[in-house]
């Protein structure tokens, strides 16, 4: 599973990108290439399925990210940039929400859902051009030659026109089957699932879930193939640069300390365990159905013979009896 990070300039996308990967090269300044990042997917199916089983070998799924220079007119029209954003399965809109008067605003203030809608105009209009130029040529075609599948991808690309045109996204369009698969070629990005990802400060850390709540009203209604999720960018960055034992320390702290304010917080924050802005995005691509994209793979061995693959994609596992190649879905109590 790809998935393209966008987002204005000084948003943080990029140390959510080296949050998620831990990939630190820089970028060079005016360059329309996205940096790209692998990171493994925790996943404690896999790891309970392990200890039981004891395999020679353990495959967690992995997803791809890829981190692209800010979004922007001028990067729409770069064929380069527009060719690498159109082969992602997926988009995180990082949102700038945190104040911070030494890193200024390119817009002069700091208005998110401001930035949510100009960044989604902007997806809107680059395909609006796409949708425009092939219409031209079906034009073409269909005074040449009569055809059923013309007509269709006509129709089809002239309804796209007018709700582009309309300023709605693509995302939430209702498509068969068979209208899906034509459209599918297009690569549309205002039709890509979409999850937009607040960067908060410092100060509203501890409301990462309530903010989150606010913008999911004003945001999600009557909207699909969306979601919304809340970092606090700054504190995680912080958290990447300690070692594995301090992180673990620190873990240790956060815990104990929201066990002694109350057992809901507590809750809420031991559920981060794995990494808390990669489990907050991993939510949150779920919710855009993005969850089953990417799978891990256990394989049972017994003597000298592979017996049982194990597949999990985070939700569901998976088990295939390797000798007749029938699967079955197990049931699972985390």
């Amino acid at each position: 599973m790809k998935t393209a990070i966008v987002g204005l300039p000084m948003t943080g996308k990029t140390s959510l990108f080296t949050i998620l990967t831990g990939v630190h090269q820089t970028t060079h300044m005016g360059s329309t290439e996205a940096r790209i990042g692998v990171t493994k997917v925790p996943d404690a199916r896999v790891d309970a399925l392990a200890k039981i089983y004891e395999p020679p070998k353990v495959t967690y799924a992995t997803v791809e990210f890829l981190d692209f220079p800010s979004i922007s007119k001028e990067a729409l029209r770069d064929p380069s940039y527009l060719g690498s954003l159109r082969v992602a399965d997926a988009i995180a809109h990082v949102v700038r929400v945190f104040e911070d008067d030494t890193v200024p605003h390119e817009k002069g203030s700091v208005d998110p859902f401001r930035d949510i809608e100009d960044v989604d105009v902007e997806l809107i209009l680059s395909d609006l051009v796409v949708v425009e130029k092939r219409l031209e040529r079906l034009e073409k075609d269909r005074k040449k030659a009569h055809g059923a599948e013309l007509e269709v991808e006509f129709d089809l690309l002239t309804e796209a026109k007018h709700k582009l045109e309309a300023n709605e996204a693509l995302r939430g369009w209702e498509l068969t089957k068979e209208a899906d698969k034509l459209l599918r070629g297009f690569q549309f990005l205002s039709q890509k699932p979409m999850l937009i990802v607040l960067n908060l400060g410092e100060a509203d850390a501890p409301r990462l879930a309530e903010v989150e709540a606010g913008y999911e009203a004003k945001l999600l209604s009557g909207k699909a193939r969306i979601g919304v999720t809340a970092i606090c960018g700054k504190i995680e960055a912080e958290l990447a640069e300690l070692s594995a034992e301090e992180r673990a320390e620190t873990a240790a702290y956060a815990e104990a300390a929201a066990d002694a304010i109350s057992a809901d917080q507590a809750d809420d924050q031991s559920d981060d365990d794995d990494s808390g802005d990669y489990r907050r995005v991993e939510d949150g691509m779920a919710t855009i159905g993005c969850g089953g994209c990417a799978f891990s793979e256990l394989i049972v061995v017994k003597g000298n013979r592979r017996g049982t693959v194990w597949h999990s994609d985070g939700y569901t596992v998976h088990r295939c009896f390797t000798s007749s190649l029938q699967f079955e879905t197990c049931p699972w109590k985390p």
